[in-house]
C-alpha cells in the first residue's frame, strides 16, 4: 500500500513563490526522498489572475509505517529547514505563505 503525503503552499508574492519552488525542486524534495519517501512530484498549479500562487509537493511512501518513521526521525529537521528558507526569503512567521498538509493511502484503480 502506497501512503501519500501532500503539502500545499500558497503565496501572494511571485518572487518568494518562484524562489521557494526552486528550493523545493533543487534541494528539499530530494532530501525528503533521501529520508524515506519512495518518490515525489511537484505540481505548479494553474491559478486565475490575482489568485495566490500555489505549489503542491506529493510524496509517496511505501507504507504508513515508513511515513511515520520519516515523521519521527526526519520531519522536524526538514520542517525547520523549510522555515529557515522562508525566513531567508523574507517571509515572517505566520505571514506570506499558507500551508496545508494532508496524508492518506493511495488506492489502486484500473481502467474499465
Amino acid at each position: 500500500m502506497i501512503y501519500s503525503y501532500v503539502v500545499r503552499c500558497s503565496f501572494e508574492d511571485a518572487r518568494v513563490y518562484d524562489a521557494y519552488v526552486g528550493w523545493l525542486r533543487d534541494a528539499h524534495t530530494g532530501d525528503v526522498c533521501t529520508c524515506g519517501a519512495r518518490d515525489a512530484d511537484l505540481l505548479v498549479m494553474d491559478v486565475a489572475p490575482g489568485e495566490p500562487f500555489v505549489v503542491e509537493s506529493h510524496y509517496r511512501f511505501v507504507s504508513r509505517d515508513a511515513f511515520e518513521k520519516y515523521e519521527r526521525e526526519h520531519a522536524p529537521r526538514l520542517h525547520q529547514q523549510c522555515l529557515t528558507e522562508l525566513a531567508r526569503l523574507g517571509v515572517e512567521p505566520g505571514r506570506g505563505v499558507n500551508m496545508h498538509l494532508a496524508t492518506g493511502k493511495a488506492l489502486a484503480w484500473r481502467r474499465q
